[in-house]
């Protein structure tokens, strides 16, 4: 597969599972409410995890736009756009990951919902954000010696 070919196709996987994992953040929000009064702490721990769905699944898309913009308008070299498909990556399978029946494989679901996932993101996150800050500054630099030279 192209190199470009693949970083729109990951682009494109984690912009999908961020739309799945918004929409499981808002049917956890809405529950919220429907459930029975008088224990508020459960109600806050629901409430906390439907919030934390949803702002990673706006830093995945995030993600997703930083890569796919890159490759349309930057000049990547490979090891650039390497940095940003694992980071983008990365961010996509910790939303993915959440779909993944845990107990039926014989492992601890808890220590996977509530802490791995975010750990991907996170890790995908901060390469996203180097692999971008890499891209722009080998864009000005670029843009500055092409403009020193006319």
């Amino acid at each position: 597969m192209d190199s470009r070919t693949r970083s729109f196709a990951i682009a494109g996987f984690g912009g999908l599972s961020s739309v799945a994992v918004l929409v499981y953040s808002w049917q956890t929000l809405s529950s919220v409410s429907e459930g029975p009064r008088g224990d508020g702490f459960v109600a806050g721990l629901v409430a906390a995890f439907g919030l934390a769905l949803g702002l990673s699944a706006l830093v995945v898309a995030f993600d997703a736009v930083v890569l796919a913009a890159s490759e349309r308008f930057a000049r990547l070299d490979g090891r650039q756009r390497l940095v940003l498909q694992t980071g983008c990556g990365f961010a996509a399978l910790g939303h993915a990951a959440l779909a993944i029946p845990w107990e039926r494989l014989g492992l601890d679901p808890v220590l996977y919902q509530f802490g791995g996932w975010l750990g991907l993101v996170g890790l995908g996150t901060v390469l996203t954000l180097l692999g971008g800050l890499w891209v722009v500054a080998s864009s000005a630099r670029h843009w500055a010696s092409t403009r020193q030279s006319a």
